[in-house]
């Protein structure tokens, strides 16, 4: 009886913590979209500030120590925006994407892909992916697609040095940041278009 007692009072006490984090990362995934709700309200003409804040909560929700924002240009993918203290291109530059690296694979089928890089004796899936990792030392990549009306135009790339994939949950937190990130940059463009029609008629 004692022994149910405290298995009794155990279950309790798991399913009490359990919700508590349920709680509390409901509560962090509510106050990342507001504060980046309020920056697209403050920045209707610069997308800059709002990606900066998605890939800051980004790695933090995800639990990763570096994201980028990257956004397609043709058949560049320029770095937009980066937070963490992993090398990359700096902001504005890029590389040609394609279905070798992870980010270009999120972009080309138009869905999340992530992988561990470095896998031994694994033929690899993503060998331009692999060797930038390499060269940089992390082991995971995942690249969540930017959609607008239908089409990617950028990835947000989540990436740490942990070779431990994202959770569905983890996943699914990011591809609302990656909607919010296409919603802003669609505004910003849609603005942009709006003045200069604006200017010619004028």
């Amino acid at each position: 009886r004692l022994l149910q007692m405290i298995a009794a009072s155990m279950g309790v006490a798991l399913e009490n913590a359990r919700l508590w984090n349920q709680t509390q990362e409901a509560l962090e995934r509510e106050t990342a979209s507001n504060d980046i709700l309020r920056v697209i309200a403050e920045s209707p003409t610069d997308v800059a500030p709002v990606l900066d804040v998605i890939a800051r909560h980004a790695a933090r929700i995800s639990g990763s120590e570096d994201a980028i924002i990257g956004v397609r240009d043709g058949d560049m993918l320029l770095v937009a925006a980066h937070h963490g203290s992993i090398p990359m291109s700096p902001i504005g530059q890029g590389i040609r994407f394609n279905r070798a690296s992870v980010a270009g694979r999120a972009i080309v089928d138009g869905r999340p892909v992530q992988t561990v890089h470095g896998t031994p004796d694994a033929a690899s899936e993503f060998p331009e992916g692999d060797a930038v990792a390499a060269k940089y030392g992390y082991r995971v990549t995942c690249a969540v697609p930017l959609m607008r009306e239908g089409k990617a135009i950028g990835a947000i790339a989540i990436r740490r040095i942990s070779p431990d994939l994202l959770s569905e949950k983890q996943i699914a937190v990011i591809q609302s940041f990656a909607n919010q990130a296409a919603i802003a940059i669609g505004n910003v463009n849609l603005f942009n278009e709006t003045t200069r029609l604006l200017k010619e008629t004028e």
